[in-house]
Formats: C-alpha cells, sequence, structure tokens
C-alpha cells in the first residue's frame, strides 16, 4: 500500500481508526506503567501498602513500611527535610471519606504520619543518637496534634535553656517548630542564630531571609543579605522580591529572566513542550504548516514565552511596590473581583498583546487575517508553555494533562481574538479600534472572571460549571474565527481531530507511567482516573468542535 499524504489526511478522518490508535497508545501506557511500578516500588518514599489494605485501614499506613535502602544513608540533614515536607501535606493528607472508604481521625493519621517518620530515623545508620533524638522532637513538633507539638517545644526550648552552646540542629528544629506555632520572630532569632553558629547551617540562614521578608523586616532583611556570611543563601523568590523592595530593576530583571528559565529539572521542561508541541500542529492545520509558515509561528511562540517573564515582572513590581495582591480574607467579593479582572486579567492580556505587537507590524503588509489569527493565538500559546512550567514542577504529577486541556488552549484563544482585533486595526491604519477595543475589553473580562470564579470562596461552588461555560464561549469563538477565514483543507491535512485526540492519548500515557514510579500501580490508576473524569467534559468541547474538520 502507498502512503501518501492524502492517506494519512482520510485515515485521521476515521473515527474508529481514531479510537483503535488511542486505545492501543492507552494499553501500551498501562503496560509501561505497571512495569514501571512493579520494578521501581520502594525506590521512592512512599509507604509500600497494598491499596485495598490502604482503603482498609488507613490508619495502619505507618506500619507496613518498607523503606529502600537508599535511606539508610540519610543524613540528618535529608530526614528533617522529609519531615518537613510531610507537615506541609504528603501522607498528613491521606485521609479518604467516600466510595467506602472510612474516614482518619485526626489523631490517626498524625500517629500514622509520625510513625512513619520514626520509620526513617531508625532506618539511617549514619545518624547519631543526639541528633535522632532531636528529630525525633522535630517530628512531634510538625507533625503532632497541639499538646503533643508544644510539648516538643518546651523539650527544645529545656535544651537551649540548659546549655550555652547547643548542639547541631536545636535551634534550626525549634525555629521550624516556632514557625509552626507562629510565633515568627523567635522563630527568625533561633533560625539566625543557628546559621550564623554553624557554617552549614544552609537552611537556618535562608528560612532565615524568608521569615524576614515574609514579616517585611526589610531593613534587617538588606543587612543579612548583604553580608558574607549570607551570600549566596537566599532564593531566586527573595531575591526577586528585594530587588522590586529597593527598585533594583536590572537586578529584577535579571531574576525574573534566571526564575523563569533556569529553576526547572527536565520533566517540566519536556512535558511543557510534548503540550505546546500538540497545539502548535494543531493551530497549524488551520493556518498551514509549510515551512514559510512555520517561520511566522515560531518567533510569535517565542515573544508568547517572554511576555510571561515580562507579566511575573510586572507581578512583582505591583504586588511588593503597590501593595495589589489577592488576599480573600481581609478583602471584600467586589475587591477580589477587581484583582482578578484589573489584575490578573487586564495585566496578562495586555502584555500578550504587547508582545505580539511586532508580529502584527511584520504581517500587515500582507492582508492575511488567518496568519495574524494563528500567530496571535502561538503568542498564547508560548505563554502558556512558559506557564505551564511552574505548574509541572519537579515531580511526576496528573497537572499536564488538565493544564493541557484548559490553560494552554484558553491562552490561545483569548490572545488570538484580540490580537487578530488589533492586527486589523493597524493593517488598516486605525480603522475599527472600537471594535479592537471592545474586544481587548471582553477579552480581559472574560480572564478575569475565569479566574475569579476559581480564586473567590464566594464564587468557588459554581466554578465548575462556570469555567467550563467561559472557556467553551472563547474555544468555539476562535476556532469559528479559524474556519470562517480558512480552515483546514480536508484533503491534504491530517485532521485537528486526530492530532487532538492521538496527542492527548500519548501525553496521558506519558504522564501516566512517569507517575507510576516508585509507587503501587493500583494507587497510580485510581488518581489517574479521578483525574482523567474530571477532564472529560473539555476534552470533549474540542472532541465535538474538531469532528467535522
Amino acid at each position: 500500500m502507498k502512503f501518501s499524504r492524502q492517506y494519512f489526511a482520510s485515515r485521521s478522518r476515521d473515527r474508529s481508526f481514531l479510537i483503535k490508535t488511542a486505545a492501543a497508545i492507552g494499553g501500551i501506557g498501562c503496560i509501561a506503567g505497571l512495569a514501571v511500578s512493579i520494578f521501581t516500588v520502594g525506590t521512592g518514599l512512599m509507604p509500600l501498602v497494598s491499596f485495598g489494605d490502604f482503603i482498609e485501614n488507613p490508619e495502619n499506613i505507618g506500619q507496613k513500611i518498607t523503606l529502600p535502602e537508599t535511606t539508610r544513608d540519610f543524613t540528618t540533614v535529608e530526614v528533617a527535610d522529609q519531615i518537613r515536607a510531610l507537615s506541609h501535606g504528603g501522607l498528613a493528607d491521606f485521609a479518604f471519606s467516600e466510595d467506602g472508604a472510612k474516614s482518619v481521625e485526626a489523631t490517626e493519621a498524625a500517629d500514622s504520619v509520625q510513625l512513619y517518620a520514626e520509620n526513617l530515623i531508625q532506618n539511617s545508620t549514619k545518624i547519631p543518637i543526639e541528633e535522632q533524638s532531636l528529630l525525633r522532637l522535630l517530628a512531634k513538633g510538625l507533625l503532632g496534634e497541639k499538646a503533643e507539638s508544644e510539648q516538643s517545644l518546651t523539650m527544645l526550648e529545656k535544651r537551649l535553656a540548659d546549655s550555652d552552646s547547643p548542639p547541631r540542629f536545636t535551634r534550626e528544629f525549634a525555629g521550624d517548630v516556632l514557625f509552626k506555632h507562629r510565633r515568627f520572630d523567635e522563630s527568625i532569632k533561633k533560625f539566625r542564630s543557628e546559621g550564623e553558629s554553624f557554617p552549614d547551617a544552609t537552611y537556618s540562614r535562608r528560612r532565615t531571609l524568608e521569615i524576614l521578608q515574609q514579616e517585611e523586616k526589610f531593613d534587617e532583611l538588606t543587612d543579612l543579605y548583604r553580608s558574607e556570611t549570607y551570600a549566596g543563601v537566599a532564593t531566586l523568590h527573595t531575591r526577586m522580591m528585594l530587588a522590586a523592595k529597593f527598585r533594583h530593576w536590572g537586578e529584577l530583571f535579571k531574576t525574573v529572566l534566571e526564575y523563569d528559565f533556569l529553576r526547572f529539572r527536565p520533566w517540566a521542561v519536556s512535558l511543557a513542550l510534548i503540550c505546546a508541541a500538540i497545539w502548535f500542529v494543531i493551530l497549524g492545520q488551520f493556518g498551514g504548516l509549510e515551512r514559510h509558515q512555520i517561520a511566522k509561528y515560531i518567533p510569535a511562540l517565542v515573544c508568547g514565552m517572554f511576555s510571561a517573564s515580562a507579566t511575573l515582572f510586572v507581578v512583582v513590581v505591583q504586588e511588593q511596590i503597590q501593595g495589589f495582591v489577592f488576599d480573600p480574607e481581609y478583602s471584600s467579593p467586589v475587591q477580589q473581583a477587581i484583582y482578578c479582572i484589573a489584575g490578573i486579567g487586564l495585566r496578562e492580556e495586555f502584555l500578550k498583546l504587547l508582545f505580539f505587537v511586532p508580529i502584527a507590524l511584520a504581517l500587515r503588509k500582507r492582508h492575511d487575517d488567518l496568519t495574524a489569527l494563528i500567530c496571535a493565538g502561538m503568542v498564547g500559546l508560548g505563554f502558556a508553555m512558559q506557564e505551564n512550567l511552574g505548574y509541572f514542577g519537579d515531580e511526576p504529577s496528573f497537572t499536564p494533562w488538565s493544564r493541557f486541556l484548559t490553560a494552554n488552549f484558553f491562552h490561545v484563544a483569548l490572545t488570538g481574538i484580540v490580537g487578530l482585533s488589533l492586527y486589523r486595526v493597524i493593517r488598516l491604519r486605525g480603522r475599527g479600534w472600537e471594535n479592537f477595543l471592545l474586544d481587548f475589553i471582553m477579552m480581559v473580562v472574560a480572564h478575569g472572571m475565569y479566574d475569579a470564579v476559581i480564586m473567590m470562596p464566594l464564587l468557588s461552588s459554581y466554578s465548575f460549571l462556570a469555567t467550563i461555560i467561559i472557556y467553551a464561549l472563547l474555544t468555539y469563538r476562535f476556532l469559528d474565527l479559524a474556519d470562517d477565514l480558512g480552515g483546514t483543507n480536508a484533503a491534504q491535512a491530517v485532521s485537528p481531530l486526530a492530532v487532538f485526540v492521538l496527542g492527548s492519548a500519548l501525553l496521558i500515557s506519558i504522564v501516566f507511567v512517569a507517575a507510576c514510579w516508585g509507587v503501587p500501580f493500583q494507587f497510580a490508576f485510581a488518581t489517574f482516573l479521578m483525574s482523567l473524569a474530571g477532564m472529560l467534559p473539555i476534552a470533549f468541547i474540542f472532541i465535538n468542535r474538531f469532528r467535522n474538520a
């Protein structure tokens, strides 16, 4: 059989072929995930407990642990980091109350997590007895109930009072527990004392700077930041905040770029690129994927990436200098809505549009509305790709799938619609500006309301339905414009539906296989199904819209 471009275009519109191929990709992903789980389970720090036992007896999770051999070489610093991670979520959040699962009482959950921490402490052969005792106090202080935590703090403070030169980690762990109790000034003193007493107490020095920043003690923070003792300790976030606070624009610009482009690991970068590549091809199906067209899309994509960095720059300036922040605890619903619309919506749409201007100027003599629409969408895609890096993080999760379906095309549609209006104004030398202004205001409000129903407590109960409605309207508006201006060539182009379905299947499979690393297959699969089910309504929007393309 001769394979040609027409053949692939035809097969890409065969729904039976798409279903079977997507199912095959999913099946391969499940088999690969099972293999990964079997051969890697126990290499991570998740307790090795069967999913069935976990559902029936979640309070016993700490008693059924087989820690990997690597934990035998854990130092005090590494175990302390694990205990801190547990206190911020992790196992402490493993409580079920639906689908036949039994709820976990707070005391049972706390005991279970503390038992897990105790296993970590006992399993290591490199931790001295004195430091084991301190780690147990840290575990009680951060993972225990209020009475236990207070007792732990009392014992740590007694040790400090009984010694003129407290051993390493005593003040550091006391600082951690004091911070949990919101005694920030005392926590700062403990961390600072530890950091200045031990050269290897990098964590204490970093926490000193972070809490000083949190409490807005900028004079003390600046003195320490500039001192030799604290050189190189501050996080990128702290450096950005300080640069904004003291109007060091060059340093702020530098740290923003560093924060946006240099802090991410291969996992986040790879998934962001895959998500962007799928949408890049789909958009190209409407605007053309010839070499000369791609040469226009790529600069637009890069402009979108830098528009995300510019947005971060403005966010830091607005929050640190102007005090323009989202604070649902102390602000009214009206103020919260204003922030979402005049803050998030206006800020992001204006900056994406600003970075589209050079592209629009370069296209102004072509009289090609379709190319302008796709290039504007590419700017939005570049913004979403850069933003995805921060959301995907350093560890496998199912976030890439949900971001792929929502934020990626959301930014494409918003920027595409208003970018086309701007291009027309430029091409017509100012005529039609009122249509552009109307489109811009509508996109800003739509973006702001989309975030508002997610972020505002008053609207949170309506968030699922409201976001789908807003998203669907914007998606159909963008795709209607693309169809009206040219659409796809059914005889030549691979169907956007095929790219979407098969690209989604591939993305889901990759994410699932990665999520199986080091955890029981049943647990990863159950989490996967819950994540998948929640995104099906959004996926249907695209399947329904692409099926005739």
